[in-house]
C-alpha cells in the first residue's frame, strides 16, 4: 500500500523480489522460532493441528474450501510465531503475514495435490514438536516452506499465463 498525499491511497502489486524477500524472512523467523521457543507452543495446540492436518477425506471443508484451508494454514504457522516473546520479531512477522495473504489470493486457488502435501508437511513438522525435537521440526519447516515457494511461483507464472494478477 502506497499512501499518496493529496490523492489517496494506492493498493501496489507485489512483485517476484517481493515473494522471494517474503520467503526470505519466513525461512530464517519460523526455524529459529521452533528451535529456540518451540517448548512454549501448547502441545494442546499442537494435538488439535494433528487432528485436522492427519483429516484424509477429501470431502472434508478443508479440501472444498480454499478460505477455510488458508486460515488454518496461517493459524498453524502464527501458533509457532506467536510462541516467540520477542515482540519485534512477531511485528516484523505480521508485515510479511499480510503480504503473504496478498499474494495467495491474487494467485487464486491452491492445487489439491499441494493441499494434501501441505498437510503432510504440517503433520511432520507436528510430530517432530510433539516429540520435542526442535531441529528436525525445523529442518521440516525449511522442507515445507521451500514447497510453498516452489507452489507460489508455479501459480503466480501460471496465473500470468492467464491472466493479469498484479505481478
Amino acid at each position: 500500500m502506497e499512501i499518496r498525499p493529496k490523492k489517496g491511497i494506492m493498493v501496489t502489486t507485489l512483485s517476484i523480489k517481493d515473494v522471494n524477500m517474503i520467503f526470505e524472512i519466513r525461512k530464517m523467523y519460523e526455524p529459529y522460532i521452533l528451535i529456540n521457543y518451540g517448548s512454549l507452543i501448547p502441545e494442546d495446540r499442537l494435538n488439535e493441528f494433528y487432528q485436522i492436518f492427519s483429516c484424509k477425506n477429501a470431502d472434508s471443508e478443508c479440501f472444498q474450501n480454499n478460505n477455510y484451508f488458508y486460515d488454518l494454514d496461517s493459524s498453524f504457522h502464527m501458533l509457532i510465531v506467536n510462541a516467540c516473546p520477542n515482540i519485534y520479531l512477531r511485528q516484523n512477522y505480521e508485515l510479511i503475514q499480510t503480504q503473504s495473504e496478498r499474494f495467495r489470493y491474487m494467485t487464486g486457488n491452491v492445487s489439491n495435490n499441494r493441499l494434501e502435501e501441505t498437510f503432510k508437511e504440517h503433520v511432520d513438522i507436528i510430530v517432530n514438536c510433539l516429540q520435542k525435537d526442535w531441529n528436525a521440526a525445523a529442518e521440516k519447516l525449511l522442507l515445507h516452506l521451500d514447497e510453498s515457494k516452489k507452489s507460489t511461483f508455479k501459480l503466480v507464472f501460471d496465473s500470468m499465463d492467464s491472466h493479469d494478477i498484479g505481478f
